[in-house]
């Protein structure tokens, strides 16, 4: 599935991951799941991470 932009879900994942790593100093992605709207879930953060480190 597709942005609207024509973008895929998995570009605009990277997109937050590196945002979140590049901007916000964070050491991976904020979130533990994201699911894109077909329902294909992504793994994010996993769960033994300690905060936004």
């Amino acid at each position: 599935m597709n942005l609207e932009n024509g973008e895929p879900w998995s570009d605009h994942i990277n997109r937050i991951n590196n945002k979140h790593i590049e901007e916000k100093g964070f050491s991976d992605i904020g979130y533990n799941w994201l699911i894109d709207p077909e329902g294909v879930l992504y793994e994010g953060r996993i769960y033994s991470s300690n905060g936004m480190q």
